[in-house]
């Protein structure tokens, strides 16, 4: 059997039993190639749809796992800030009063 001119360029077709093993592949009819399941398709496609929606689901996931420390640190940081500026306004309140904040003494 000869080779068609189309797939010439791709195939290298060494001897006689190449050439042979590719008549049999070339003329074999395979059942499976030219139906199609349309219900499987349609669970197929359904599966995609879920697979990317669980793939947005774990990305958004992530990133808010991501950002918490982020957030928590800042308002931490905020809280510590706001923990020094009262300890500062009632020490400037000790001290209109007369007393000194650290030392505990009227003056």
């Amino acid at each position: 059997m000869e080779m068609d001119d189309d797939y010439a360029p791709y195939l290298d077709l060494q001897d006689d039993r190449e050439l042979q093993a590719y008549a049999i592949l070339k003329n074999q009819s395979f059942g499976h190639t030219n139906a199609f399941d349309s219900d499987l398709l349609t669970k197929t496609g359904e599966l995609r749809v879920q697979a990317n929606n669980i793939e947005d689901t774990l990305h958004q996931h992530i990133e808010t796992n991501q950002a918490w420390p982020q957030y928590t640190g800042e308002m931490i940081h905020a809280m510590e800030q706001r923990q020094l500026q009262q300890q500062e306004e009632w020490r400037a309140y000790y001290r209109w009063m007369g007393c000194h904040p650290d030392q505990q003494q009227w003056a």
